[in-house]
């Protein structure tokens, strides 16, 4: 197992929809890392941020990587949110929902634990 990438999907107040990449960690509790326009990287920023008010609803995983699991935070605070990596692959066509609102201007992150 090694570190892995993959998207958060998120639903605007106006309807649109954004899709966020972002970068996991192959060790916790390394934060995720999140694109900032050029890709997510291990050197990307810990957080992201949305134009607006959103609902993140679904959490891809692209490959699984060597932590097992990421707790979701917002603005640095935990939340109740934990996202398992084995649960939420790309290959799954019956991921777990996600009903996650994040009000315009926090700062959404994370970090892997086991």
């Amino acid at each position: 197992m090694a570190a892995s990438s993959g998207i958060i999907v998120a639903v605007g107040a106006s309807g649109a929809t954004y899709a966020r990449n972002y970068y996991i960690p192959d060790a916790a509790p390394d934060p995720l890392r999140f694109d900032q326009g050029t890709g997510a990287s291990a050197t990307s920023p810990d957080y992201a941020t949305f134009p607006e008010s959103v609902t993140i609803v679904d959490i891809i995983v692209l490959a699984a990587p060597a932590a097992t699991r990421a707790r979701l935070t917002l603005n640095g605070t935990p939340t109740s949110q934990i996202v398992l990596y084995a649960a939420h692959l790309a290959a799954l066509n019956m991921r777990p929902r996600f009903n996650l609102p994040i009000p315009v201007g926090f700062r959404l992150g994370g970090f892997g634990i086991t």
